[in-house]
């Protein structure tokens, strides 16, 4: 049965499953495997993870990423420690309280206009260290890209980590877009990894065309050893693991998680420049990956919802967001950059002339 769905620009969430991803998911669907990790896909996927992250990385999948974030922090930190992260971090807004409900851990949240941390706002947050009242500041956790669709260039990783070494904390990554940074910044993920000193990465591959599969990669035995527990007692250890192996296999050859973010990139920087066009809306952050965030007139959003759907991101200041998967292109967008177009023009005509001096 073959059923239309609206085009929607919301959340890279709402993407298909990636045709060669779903082919590696039907060709894992053959005979008997042995289950929670032990069989043959998903050794090749430890080691096609070591490939891309480096020789110490060691990869344990889950289902999805609060999982993924919580249980990489967890494994880093004792109870009475705390996380530093941005406000606007998923790890804070979007986890329903799961780090401090399930994580058992505290944030320490720091404004940031753009979404990312920086090493001074780092420093800010170490006070009271060994004051057995207050949580004691242990990890730091940045986005890559920020939930404002920013990025973290090499050097500012690089910054990051000297501040966090000279004071001897430890970095979390939340990458549920990490290969759409690595595809933006033309690196590999190894390269971030070392130039950030990562001890743990959450890997994001549901918003990158997977279905339903995580990864949680440290770089440290002691890590690695905590997470086989904490991941089962979290109830993320999966049975059938061969089927998310599977799909990182895939997702790595040949490099294909650059062939599936490089059109979501593309396609957000197609509709930054169209914007330059209209008067009546403006581009709130730096277009750096797969999301385009905008201020624009209210009375606009019924209109363009009728086009696409999409989320508003600050509701006082109607600010959207339009994030783009591997599966758009410009021309999906054709007919919604007119309509803005067009609400442009109704506006300008609406406007009265401004009084001659």
């Amino acid at each position: 049965m073959s059923t239309s769905h609206p085009l929607s620009i919301a959340s890279d969430n709402h993407a298909p499953i990636a045709p060669k991803i779903l082919e590696a998911i039907i060709d894992a669907n053959h005979g008997s495997a042995a289950a929670y990790g032990t069989d043959e896909a998903s050794k090749e996927a430890y080691e096609t993870f070591k490939k891309a992250f480096g020789p110490d990385a060691r990869t344990h999948l889950v289902f999805n990423g609060t999982a993924a974030n919580v249980i990489a922090l967890k494994s880093m930190l004792e109870p009475w420690e705390a996380v530093i992260c941005a406000r606007s971090s998923h790890l804070h807004l979007d986890e329903c309280g799961a780090p401090e409900a399930v994580g058992g851990f505290k944030l320490l949240t720091v404004d940031c206009p753009d979404g990312k941390l920086t090493p001074t706002q780092i420093e800010r947050e170490l006070i009271r260290r060994g004051d057995q009242h207050y949580a004691q500041p242990r990890a730091v956790s940045i986005t890559q890209p920020t939930e404002w669709g920013t990025l973290y260039s090499i050097s500012e990783l690089e910054a990051l980590r000297a501040v966090i070494e000279r004071h001897g904390l430890l970095l979390h990554i939340d990458g549920a877009r990490l290969s759409i940074a690595a595809c933006a910044l033309k690196t590999s993920f190894a390269h971030i990894a070392k130039a950030s000193g990562a001890h743990a990465i959450s890997f994001g591959g549901t918003k990158n065309g997977l279905m339903g599969a995580e990864a949680v990669i440290v770089f440290s035995k002691k890590e690695g050893n905590r997470i086989r527990y904490l991941r089962k007692q979290m109830m993320q250890l999966p049975s059938k693991t061969r089927f998310l192996a599977a799909q990182f296999v895939a997702f790595f050859d040949n490099d294909y998680w650059n062939e599936l973010a490089r059109p979501a990139i593309e396609t957000a920087q197609f509709v930054h420049s169209q914007l330059r066009e209209i008067k009546h809306i403006s581009v709130v952050q730096d277009v750096q990956a797969n999301s385009v965030f905008v201020k624009l007139p209210r009375s606009w959003n019924k209109h363009l919802k009728d086009k696409a759907f999409f989320y508003v991101w600050d509701d006082h200041e109607n600010i959207v967001r339009w994030m783009f998967a591997y599966h758009h292109c410009p021309d999906d967008l054709q007919d919604f950059i007119a309509t803005l177009k067009n609400l442009d023009q109704e506006s300008l005509l609406r406007t009265p002339p401004r009084p001659e001096a």
